[in-house]
């Protein structure tokens, strides 16, 4: 069944038999064929005009006219775009590519400024690039698939690069953004396009390709050169999958000093030793494949622990694969060989291709839960059975069998610290430093490792991951420098980095990089080890300066950053804090926050997101002056979110399930997809959130814990200096192992005055919405609301506070009136209180108060559709017209006027005009039952020909009125179709049964 997906040349013996000299032999030709691919790609990403010089860069913006000049002069497309290039190109191209004017819009000139999309136009019709470009170019730019628009159309721009129309070249790699991210697919190809396609379709020399060394799930590998040398001999290996057969040829031909594996003079992979890399490429290979660290910094034990389990032979098996057996992973197999053999009986496939999720739930129903990572600590008790930590598991199962059958009470945590003591793994010398996450638990510092177990005792029973490496950064001793100035993965002449969790790790085990300078070694071993990267928030108040980057309030500081790069990567100074008083506070006429989305097109001005709301306006103030178009939504994804990928403040909380990968805690989002992949490349779903939950509590400086001054059910808190100076107090130790509670947030209140949120800080939250800190960013309306409730402004800011707002004259951007534009439409519920339209929302209110007082809610929204004030001809809540498919069947009753059938409409209203001026009840359906024949023709709900209400029968309606008429307001069919089994349920749920 999985044979075909191997590829053909895979299957051909000679293959694996080929001398190294002949292997050499065949890659002669490579040179010329590199040649044509580095052309190739400087074509497709290049971005200047082709008719214009550049020193700088090679290529330009039209492929055809950029292939057909390097066709004749190839330095055009190694060394740079020089005068030469502009005459030939003015010899032998059109204008495509060299104009301002859009391919979408008509303009009176040729050609347009997509050069890739230009040339598919004018191949079509000459004339848009010798006459103009009008309404019939424009619609041949726009046919999805065959112009410049949707995935793989011939005219689309690189998904590399960002372009103007929707969709991009390469039909898979869009596919696979547009799955993730369909703004993509629908609007425009924007940056976020291009960065998730950095990530999700790595192409060669790309850092997020992997390393050509050892085999990875993707194709490509980080070195350019070697990668385009090893794909022309083998093109599966940038088609499908970077595999052991393309590391081997990477190994034995491209010369990198970091491919160390199956060196003979590396050491033995069973074998702890200084150098990278071992012996054995396959057993080598097989390791680096998991954990980077024995290819990047040494070959520690933890290596040949792994090593042991996994090189036993070479096709996985139960006896040396690795990978917990009650998760989905890429590999065969998994790490307990009793539930491994059990699974693989039911499902041989689980041990000969990939152990999927259905062998997962094979194991969750027929083992006995021993390493499950959703079983809990083994040293504390649970409800439910087994625990994570299989060894000591089974072991303590073995003597108490109910364990693993009933419940892990604190008669099995008793048993657990006797035969398998916490803390056993902590101060070994063959351990990693407490800074560097690793497989195996425990760390090398005896002292920190037992403290970090202290309150994350996972870090002692099952591995020393993201979560135990930040923690031991932020409680235990850390290297000079770290954090200081400087991009983890560029080279700097200054000791260290701004990313505080990467420094550590990269100068624990290459201490020079925090005492010297981060050369190009340290950026090698960052690209290796690191698990976060500077960036949003960081620590310190967006509007005061401080020596680190980035700053508390995610939205603001993404916004800064992306304007100024420094502000996240050296440190948060006078010029970021003006920046982020220019562009993260709105002006008074600006109506931020307003209803909509920041990232959906509406038709008011203004956003949701006030911070956002406001960066998106300084920008472009038309977003805050007319509408927030498709152009305001891709700035607010440019400018108001980070990178796609773990940490993205845009990605959705750890803790509640969503339909992309990743997560806003780029520790916790890292560590969950450590044990499951599939939550940053799927969908953080359910099992994303259990796994969160159980791996990320605890600890400080993680942002899913929460702010230090308001009380969670989080243990710990994100401000990692503050949290760490309240948990360093033996009396409140217990809020970062427990739960942050009241005291422990009136503790941060005192001990940490200088970060306490204070009222008008940039950043610090909307006077008019709900957060989980105190105070908020107006200083005037704060300082009014925490008059009359110092709760406001001593824990959190919650419903009360805004409730408070809208009383307060200070706070007039907080009021939400009838008619102002930013209480949003009268027909849809919502939480805040008014409506848009004036006469629709006073009629209403005077109704119901609450609309107007508390929150427009679906009570307030179902009185505005039937309210004579809102569903006039050019009221709030028109009605939809006689025949409209809007204004549903006839056949049954809905809460709006009219039906969806236009003769049997007017039959009805002239029976009863209140079916088509109020609303079309159950009388108005009885009378259509009677009288129309789309509803039967005299036959409907009530009517004696009709079966009974009880018993399934093909035609619709049944004998009781007031029950048939209710189960067809739940489902339609029941009064359309037929009266089948799921009508008979529905009438035996709402009508008792007769």
């Amino acid at each position: 069944m999985h044979i075909a997906r191997m590829r053909f040349s895979r299957l051909i013996p000679s293959m694996r038999l080929l001398s190294l000299f002949t292997l050499v032999l065949a890659l002669l030709p490579t040179l010329a064929i590199s040649a044509t691919a580095r052309g190739q790609a400087v074509c497709s990403s290049s971005t200047h005009s082709c008719f214009e010089p550049s020193i700088i860069e090679a290529g330009c913006s039209n492929p055809n006219c950029c292939a057909t000049v390097c066709a004749i002069e190839p330095i055009c497309c190694a060394v740079a775009w020089d005068e030469l290039c502009v005459s030939l190109a003015a010899k032998f191209c059109t204008a495509c590519g060299s104009v301002p004017e859009s391919c979408f819009v008509a303009h009176g000139s040729g050609s347009c400024r997509d050069g890739a999309c230009c040339e598919v136009v004018c191949a079509i019709d000459p004339g848009c690039c010798s006459v103009a470009w009008d309404t019939h170019c424009v619609r041949l730019a726009t046919t999805p698939g065959t112009g410049c628009v949707g995935c793989g159309a011939p005219g689309a721009g690189s998904c590399k690069i960002t372009h103007e129309a929707a969709g991009c070249n390469d039909s898979n790699c869009c596919s696979t953004v547009c799955t993730v991210d369909s703004h993509c697919c629908e609007t425009t190809w924007d940056q976020i396009c291009v960065d998730w396609a950095n990530q999700l379709c790595p192409d060669c020399g790309n850092p997020n390709a992997g390393s050509c060394c050892y085999e990875h799930a993707g194709p490509y590998c980080s070195d350019a050169t070697c990668c385009e040398l090893v794909c022309a001999t083998d093109q599966y290996c940038c088609e499908d999958r970077w595999d052991f057969y393309c590391a081997q040829v990477a190994n034995n031909n491209c010369g990198l000093t970091q491919c160390t594996c199956g060196d003979p003079t590396a050491g033995s992979c069973k074998s702890a030793h200084a150098s990278i890399g071992c012996n054995d490429f396959r057993c080598c290979n097989d390791v680096c494949a998991v954990d980077g660290f024995c290819c990047v910094v040494e070959w520690d034990y933890t290596c040949a622990r792994q090593a042991e389990t996994m090189c036993a032979i070479f096709v996985p098996s139960c006896a040396d694969a690795y990978g917990s057996c009650y998760v989905r992973h890429n590999s065969a197999g998994c790490d307990e060989p009793g539930c491994c053999e059990q699974v693989c009986i039911i499902d041989n496939t689980c041990c000969t291709f990939e152990w999927d999720a259905g062998c997962a739930d094979l194991a969750a129903a027929h083992c006995n839960g021993c390493g499950d990572i959703e079983s809990e600590s083994c040293f504390y008790p649970h409800f439910g059975p087994s625990c994570y930590d299989p060894e000591c598991c089974d072991t303590v199962c073995t003597f108490d069998p109910r364990c693993c059958e009933l419940q892990w009470d604190m008669f099995c945590v008793i048993n657990a610290y006797s035969v398998c003591e916490i803390g056993s793994a902590c101060g070994s010398f063959l351990s990693r430093p407490c800074g560097v996450p690793s497989r195996i638990a425990g760390c090398s510092d005896a002292g920190c490792c037992s403290l970090i177990c202290n309150f994350d005792p996972t870090c002692c029973s099952r591995a020393w991951d993201e979560t135990c490496a930040a923690n031991a950064s932020n409680f235990c001793d850390r290297p000079p420098n770290c954090p200081n100035r400087g991009d983890p993965y560029l080279v700097h002449p200054e000791p260290g980095c701004a990313d505080e969790f990467c420094c550590t790790a990269v100068c624990q085990v290459e201490p020079y990089c925090c005492q010297l300078g981060w050369d190009a070694n340290c950026v090698y071993v960052a690209q290796g080890i690191c698990y976060s990267v500077a960036g949003c928030p960081g620590s310190g108040k967006c509007g005061v300066a401080h020596t680190t980057p980035g700053c508390d309030d995610p939205t603001c500081c993404n916004i800064v950053c992306r304007l100024d790069p420094v502000c996240c990567t050296a440190r948060w100074d006078v010029n970021c804090v003006a920046s982020a008083g220019l562009h993260c506070v709105p002006r008074p006429s600006w109506p931020c926050p307003c209803f909509g989305s920041c990232f959906e097109e509406h038709a008011n001005a203004g956003c949701d997101d006030e911070t956002c709301c406001a960066g998106v306006c300084s920008i472009d103030d038309t977003c805050c002056t007319v509408a927030w178009d498709a152009s305001c939504t891709a700035l607010a994804r440019i400018y108001c979110c980070a990178t796609p990928g773990c940490g993205d403040s845009c990605a959705g909380s750890c803790i509640e399930e969503h339909t992309k990968p990743n997560c806003d805690d780029s520790v916790c989002c890292t560590a969950v997809c450590r044990y499951d992949p599939y939550c940053c490349s799927g969908e953080w779903d359910t099992g994303c959130v259990r796994d969160a939950i159980e791996t990320c509590e605890g600890g400080c400086g993680l942002v899913i814990s929460g702010s230090c001054f308001a009380p969670h059910g989080f243990a710990g808190c994100a401000d990692a200096a503050c949290c760490t100076l309240v948990c360093d107090d033996p009396a409140f130790m217990y809020c970062c192992f427990m739960d942050w509670d009241q005291l422990c947030a009136n503790e941060a209140l005192l001990r940490c005055p200088a970060s306490v949120p204070d009222c008008g800080d940039i950043g610090g939250g909307s006077c008019c919405e709900v957060h989980a800190r105190p105070s908020c960013n107006d200083a005037s309306c704060c300082t009014a609301v925490c008059a009359v409730d110092d709760y406001c402004c001593t824990v959190e800011w919650d419903q009360a506070c805004v409730d408070i707002s809208r009383t307060q004259t200070a706070c007039s951007q907080c009021d939400l009136d009838c008619g102002d534009e930013c209480a949003g439409p009268c027909c849809e519920a919502k939480d805040t209180p008014a409506c848009s339209d004036e006469a629709c929302c006073n009629a209403v209110c005077l109704l119901d108060a609450i609309c107007c007082e508390v929150a427009w809610d679906q009570f307030c929204a179902m009185e505005a559709k039937i309210n004579p004030a809102c569903n006039g001809d050019t009221g709030a809540c028109p009605q939809p017209a006689c025949g409209t498919p809007e204004a549903q069947s006839c056949c049954y009753p809905h809460d709006n006027a009219n039906c969806s059938d236009e003769q049997c409409c007017e039959d009805v209203c002239v029976i009863d005009d209140y079916c088509c001026t109020i609303e079309w009840d159950n009388t108005c359906a009885g009378i259509a039952g009677d009288v129309c024949d789309v509803c039967g023709g005299g036959v409907g709900c009530g009517s004696p020909r009709t079966g009974g209400c009880y018993n399934a029968h093909l035609t619709p309606f049944c004998s009781d009125s007031a029950c048939c008429l209710f189960v067809c307001s739940v489902d339609p069919t029941c009064c359309s179709d037929a009266w089948d089994d799921a009508c008979v349920d529905a009438a035996l749920f709402f009508c008792n049964g007769g």
